[in-house]
């Protein structure tokens, strides 16, 4: 499995949608909830490396995010094969 931390940031006023829209994604969940500053991080969790790059981008995709950066990446051993 293939885990990355991701800081998010929205757009004024979207907050809520953008949660709304992350809490949607599969693999994905929001672990903290900054709304006053418009941030959030999140947890993906995906079965390959490809899926990783393509979620990342799929989140940065997201209408009302300004940012979306990774911020941690980690892999387990049984998944090294999968890359």
């Amino acid at each position: 499995m293939h885990f990355s931390g991701i800081v998010v940031a929205t757009k004024p006023g979207t907050f809520t949608a953008v949660c709304e829209r992350l809490d949607a994604l599969p693999g994905v969940e929001v672990h903290l909830r900054f709304a006053e500053e418009g941030r959030v991080i999140v947890v993906q969790e995906t079965r390959t490396l490809d899926a990783q790059k393509e979620g990342l981008k799929r989140i940065q995709g997201l209408d009302d995010v300004l940012f979306a950066e990774l911020s941690y990446y980690r892999s387990d051993a049984a998944s090294a094969l999968d890359v």
